[in-house]
């Protein structure tokens, strides 16, 4: 049997401090929906507490009537009636002002709150227990941590430890500090050291993949994850969390197994099936992309999200339907004209069939239903951009820093623009390297970092760039940064390697214009035998 201080740290610090604290959320499940609504409706017609008063002291001769209501304040809170328990946690302590695990209960409860009253109460109570308790330093550290203040927090913290060097619940919350100073360094140490004790503390090992992804120490992070899966194996928010991750690293094949998985655990549920959409475009199969989404459409007869309809438009227009792609926009805009995130949509349909006017036209209207559209000014200038106006593309770029200086798209973009023409590079360099500070280990800004320096005729520096933006691609490889390595190879006299690099990019979907570049570079490398 647990003991109770066991029992709290593990149950309530670990809970609450790893995901209430952190902002962990996840999409419910149609199952999980069902199982709450159950729950709900036996309660409404039981109306009765978990636990009888008469069979509780039949079987507990000498029980007080605080430890009834301890012990029904437990079976509410296991039920996930935290209201109900709050309140026979509430009764307790009116019987016995000093109970110790009801006054944990209720400290925790009010930790996160605002009632500063009633949680100054219960902490003041549990001083007077034992002002050198562990619990109560982890108690105002969660406290802290809710309000932001870290170094209360650590100062906290540090004491449980001090009190307890055996609190693993002191060492999470130190993790958590750690991480909101994006110092993942320091909380994997402490991670780390509990699962040294602790090998299957779950929260342990999610909260240090998640310090490994970020410290882009991927193989360590998937360790950790696939360690908590197994522990966890019928997990349906971490495998949806976890192949979100994976997916946005261009990690699709890992993305798409959890996708499939979570789709078994819940295969009504529509929001998978929206996410294994997205991930099956993003691996080029359209056709699996549209299965996917008719049975939503089918589901739904025929009323559907603006973001199912954009797939749907992406897997046409990926299968070369651009006709069908654009009808399905133009239907949905006809039932909610004003949606302007099907318009957005559409221009990007009318980009990519170079229909410049008609994206022009598109972003106007955008701009009349939302003025000043940080978006739909976006598009307006990479529309400026691709029409070869680059004057007035710079322009709107620069426009849209005024307005949020921080933007990593618009600061990658007009730093590639300005290397393209070989211009302001100095100040391109700049853009970029800010960029890659606000969206690390983007392969698409360490492309344009890497192309800088190519046009700066800083090789060396180029090729690390480039290396690291086609180790981070390797899932889905971009023809740019495969042309843009075969360059400076190309200038470091390594043919053969800009060969290789060629030849990789023609397979990985160019467009017309950089096949012709491509071709050209190839080209020159045979002319030189």
């Amino acid at each position: 049997m647990r003991t109770f201080q066991t029992l709290v740290l593990t149950s309530l610090i670990a809970w609450i401090v790893a995901y209430a604290l952190t902002g962990c959320s996840a999409p419910r499940s149609e199952k999980y929906q069902k199982y709450q609504q159950i729950v709900k409706e036996r309660t409404k017609k039981e109306n009765v507490p978990p636990i009888k008063g008469g069979e509780y002291f039949a079987s507990h001769p000498q029980a007080s009537a605080s430890d009834y209501h301890f012990a029904l304040g437990e079976a509410y809170l296991a039920r996930g009636q935290t209201d109900k328990a709050h309140a026979e946690f509430a009764k307790v302590v009116q019987i016995n002002p000093y109970h110790q695990r009801a006054l944990v209960y209720l400290a925790y409860f009010f930790a996160q709150t605002d009632d500063n009253l009633m949680f100054n109460i219960f902490t003041q109570r549990l001083r007077q227990w034992n002002p050198k308790s562990s619990v109560l330093r982890e108690i105002l550290a969660v406290r802290a941590i809710r309000r932001g203040d870290l170094a209360k927090a650590e100062k906290e913290l540090r004491k449980a430890l001090k009190y307890n060097p055996n609190s693993l619940a002191a060492r999470l919350g130190l993790s958590i500090v750690y991480q909101r100073r994006n110092d993942d360094k320091r909380a994997a140490a402490e991670l780390e050291s509990i699962l040294k004790k602790a090998p299957e503390h779950q929260i342990a090992l999610w909260e240090l993949g998640n310090c490994y992804w970020r410290m882009n120490q991927r193989d360590e992070a998937v360790k950790q994850y696939d360690k908590y899966l197994k522990l966890s194996p019928k997990s349906l928010k971490v495998r949806l969390q976890l192949a979100t991750m994976y997916r946005e690293a261009g990690l699709l094949d890992r993305a798409l197994a959890l996708y499939q998985e979570a789709r078994r655990l819940a295969p009504r549920d529509n929001k998978i099936l929206v996410e294994l959409a997205h991930t099956y475009l993003l691996q080029g199969d359209a056709d699996q992309a549209l299965t996917c989404l008719n049975q939503i459409k089918a589901r739904s007869q025929g009323v559907v999200s603006s973001e199912v309809r954009q797939f749907i438009s992406a897997a046409y227009l990926q299968k070369g339907e651009a006709a069908r792609a654009e009808a399905g926009i133009q239907e949905g805009l006809r039932r909610t004209p004003h949606r302007t995130a099907l318009r957005l949509h559409l221009v990007t349909l009318y980009l990519a069939q170079k229909k410049y006017t008609a994206a022009m036209e598109e972003c106007q209207r955008v701009l009349e239903i939302e003025p000043g559209s940080f978006a739909a000014q976006f598009q307006l200038a990479r529309t400026y951009e691709l029409m070869g106006n680059h004057e007035q593309a710079i322009a709107t770029y620069r426009q849209l820093l005024r307005v949020q200086p921080d933007a990593p798209e618009v600061l990658n973009n007009l730093a590639y623009l300005y290397a393209q023409l070989g211009t302001n590079l100095d100040e391109a360099l700049q853009l970029a390297q800010k960029a890659d500070k606000v969206a690390p280990n983007n392969p698409v800004v360490l492309d344009t970092l890497g192309f800088i320096h190519y046009q700066k005729k800083e090789y060396d520096k180029a090729l690390s760039y480039l290396k690291r933006t086609k180790e981070l691609s390797r899932a889905r490889p971009r023809a740019t940064g495969l042309y843009h390595l075969a360059l400076v190879y190309y200038q470091q006299g390594m043919k053969e390697a800009a060969a290789a690099e060629i030849a990789e990019a023609l397979k990985c979907n160019p467009s017309p214009e950089e096949t012709q570049a491509l071709q050209r570079l190839a080209e020159e490398l045979k002319s030189q035998g």
